[in-house]
């Protein structure tokens, strides 16, 4: 039966008696005809290939993986087990994949935490980040269920199996295509400067789109292309944080003979949101 186990895509574990799902990684109730159900709907295995399986689960006697004792922290990655990245409170290890959560409860919970930090002089423990762990690896016997997760160890170049890592640094599929390519003309680009065969500078000191001064940064964002034909002088002006003393009207620039200025409204609209952000980073 082990060996049919084998072809269906499971894995009994042990010494943590369970059943994996070697493609899904992570633990199946066990209950009533659940495996055979889940092969059949979500992995179109056929009712033929699944015979006999349902009476054989159904004789381990399997608990509910929910139950399942956790792992040790640092342990070495399940094989068969899924990968998410996260992160931790440093002052009572709550655990969870968003950063935005564990801020909230920073701030709900340990606010007296936060000020003791500022305190104690540490001016970089004014930000949030500072009081999570972050960039850690765990694993789970379910995927939803962080809480009762532990943290295992990569060590460099080990394989992550066929599934990408739930990642709270995860970037949105159209960012992620944007970055790939970005990536080929960054190859290129240094395909290019390997040959000799960028563009020379051209001497001129007033050129801010000149090739020889774009920065990387400014290169790969489409920066010359974005700012082309803009007044910089009134981008500089917009980016002016509103005075701390009596917000007003503030004017930017004359633009085409008229004058261009933030009303006091929107000052103090934006002073309020300055205030909002140093309380919850700061």
């Amino acid at each position: 039966m082990i060996e049919q186990l084998d072809r269906l895509g499971l894995y009994l574990n042990q010494p943590e008696p369970a059943i994996l799902c070697i493609q899904c990684k992570f633990a199946l109730k066990a209950d009533g005809d659940r495996v055979s159900r889940h092969l059949g709907e979500r992995h179109g295995i056929s009712k033929l290939a699944r015979r006999g399986l349902g009476p054989f689960i159904r004789s381990l006697r399997l608990p509910d993986p929910k139950t399942l004792p956790v792992r040790s922290d640092g342990s070495s990655p399940h094989p068969h087990l899924r990968i998410q990245q996260g992160a931790a409170c440093k002052h009572c290890g709550l655990r969870s994949t968003s950063l935005e959560v564990l801020s909230r409860h920073l701030n709900k919970v340990h606010p007296q935490d936060i000020q003791h930090s500022r305190g104690r002089g540490f001016s970089e423990s004014h930000w949030l980040q500072d009081h999570i762990l972050d960039r850690l690896s765990f694993q789970a016997w379910t995927v939803s269920h962080i809480e009762r997760s532990w943290t295992v160890h990569l060590y460099r170049g080990q394989p992550q199996g066929p599934h990408t890592p739930v990642t709270i640094y995860q970037a949105p599929e159209p960012i992620q295509v944007f970055a790939k390519e970005l990536f080929v003309r960054e190859q290129q680009y240094l395909s290019q400067q390997a040959r000799g065969s960028l563009p020379k500078p051209t001497g001129r000191t007033t050129s801010a789109t000149d090739p020889a001064l774009i920065t990387n940064w400014m290169r790969r964002t489409g920066w010359e292309e974005t700012f082309r034909n803009t007044r910089r002088d009134l981008i500089v002006a917009m980016v002016q944080c509103p005075p701390k003393e009596n917000p007003g009207p503030l004017w930017l620039a004359n633009y085409k003979d008229e004058a261009l200025i933030s009303s006091q409204e929107d000052e103090h609209k934006l002073t309020r949101m300055m205030a909002y952000l140093r309380k919850g980073f700061f």
